[in-house]
């Protein structure tokens, strides 16, 4: 586990030191989460921008990447942090794993269990929160059992027991968390997830293969997205997301792209300044001759 002054030093990170912390524990989950998704980045760049291109999920290491290095993570690695954060607050807590959807050609599929999140239980009713699931990622906790809630703009989450159209067995159920952005709009399903608790034993398993696979997303593309803040840094008004050669925007509902990159200059000036990440020059170098990499000239 993380101690006093790790997670102190955290808190300062992210701007919300125990002295502002309310009682009410509800509202403190959702402004942690709030805080966490907002200085924390999803992003995969030390999959790409490395010459290892390995992440460790030892907490002391995740503290030392997000809190000293002030960088951040995919699912495994956020949430893993998050969850070991909220247990050293006093939080009820738990790990579970999840299964994301993702569009093929004819139906949509599960993939394997690779999507990490945390259940987290206040006064007798389990909360989902996620801080790792990019623009998609639900932006306060949602309660088990359908209630929709709404968060930015007209976004709406929810998490609701179901059967999948996969089920061989009409008895089996599962959580799945699904979101759309206002009520006229149909809901997307972006993962099913159970309530079985996972342990840090069980997070290199379910690592290996989003780490290292050429078939996984993180491993062919980069990825880098955060949510953002109103004027007056109190609540979350939209977010900034950059995939491949794009940078786009979300502000209260209305996207738009900030810039298409024409070099790997660009790009790398852009996570400097979007995500407050700086890459180091062997960093910038381990990135030629991937896949991913914008040969584009000048």
């Amino acid at each position: 586990m993380l101690n006093e002054e790790q997670i102190d030093q955290y808190l300062n990170h992210i701007g919300f030191p125990r002295d502002e912390h309310p009682k009410d524990p509800l509202e403190l989950l959702a402004e942690l989460q709030q805080r966490q998704i907002e200085r924390v980045p999803f992003e995969n760049l030390s999959l790409l921008y490395s010459t290892k291109r390995l992440l460790s999920l030892d907490l002391n290491e995740l503290f030392q990447k997000i809190v000293v290095r002030g960088r951040g993570g995919y699912c495994l690695e956020n949430n893993n942090f998050f969850g070991a954060v909220l247990r050293c607050l006093g939080s009820d807590s738990i790990y579970a794993a999840g299964r994301v959807k993702q569009p093929t050609t004819g139906k949509a599929g599960w993939i394997g269990w690779s999507h990490l999140v945390n259940l987290v239980k206040i006064d007798n009713i389990r909360y989902l929160v996620d801080v790792g699931h990019g623009s998609a990622c639900p932006t306060r906790p949602v309660p088990l059992g359908g209630v929709v809630v709404a968060r930015i703009a007209s976004q709406q989450f929810k998490a609701e027991f179901t059967q999948l159209p996969q089920h061989s067995d009409p008895a089996q159920r599962l959580w799945v968390y699904s979101h759309r952005n206002c009520q006229d709009l149909q809901w997307v399903e972006a993962y099913c997830f159970t309530e079985t608790e996972y342990f840090s034993t069980d997070f290199d398993s379910m690592n290996l293969y989003p780490m290292t696979s050429p078939r996984s997303f993180v491993t062919q593309n980069v990825l880098a997205q955060r949510f953002l803040m109103d004027d007056g840094g109190k609540h979350l008004a939209g977010f900034v997301a950059l995939y491949g050669n794009r940078i786009k925007r979300s502000l209260w509902g209305k996207e738009e792209v900030l810039r298409t990159f024409r070099n790997e200059d660009e790009r790398i000036e852009a996570v400097n300044r979007w995500f407050r990440i700086r890459l180091g020059t062997d960093e910038k170098e381990a990135i030629k001759g991937h896949v991913s990499e914008l040969r584009i000239e000048k």
